[in-house]
């Protein structure tokens, strides 16, 4: 099993602080008999504005509850993932939770690698897998964006 061109490509967005931790997921996904891809890695605000829209604004269901510069994409840390089955993509919950739980053997967790998965009580992304629960809001700080500001957008 190889990442296709197009995973690659993401991983390559990712911040380098990150993108050894993604690398290993993927290893380990691998090393299960996965084959895991990458269908997201940075983000910028304004894609992060259409996924935000996605059954608010536009058609198609909620795929996120994070508006800009409040996702851990747009900051390179984090990505979605899926996998290759058949010869076709899938989404099936119990091959993200097979991945998890070999990111746990794998101790991934001691190193800071969050699913978004296994959040309690709120909105959960299966694809979703992050560097910590690092604080959004001094991240947009870094980055020179005021977090007040950003909760007076609309979507």
């Amino acid at each position: 099993m190889k990442l296709s061109s197009s995973s690659l490509k993401k991983l390559a967005t990712l911040d380098p602080s990150f993108l050894p931790l993604a690398n290993e997921l993927v290893k380990v996904g691998q090393a299960a008999g996965l084959n895991v891809q990458i269908s997201a890695g940075l983000r910028t605000p304004s894609e992060q504005d259409v996924l935000y829209a996605q059954g608010r604004t536009t058609k198609g269901k909620v795929v996120t509850n994070a508006r800009r510069w409040t996702s851990l994409h747009n900051y390179g840390l984090a990505i979605d993932v899926f996998f290759m089955v058949d010869g076709k993509a899938s989404w099936d919950e119990d091959l993200f939770i097979l991945l998890w739980h070999k990111a746990l053997e794998a101790k991934l967790d001691h190193k800071g690698l969050v699913w978004s998965g296994s959040w309690t009580g709120g909105f959960k992304e299966m694809a979703h897998f992050q560097l910590g629960r690092q604080s959004w809001r001094e991240l947009a700080r870094a980055h020179g964006v005021d977090p007040v500001t950003l909760n007076k957008i609309k979507p």
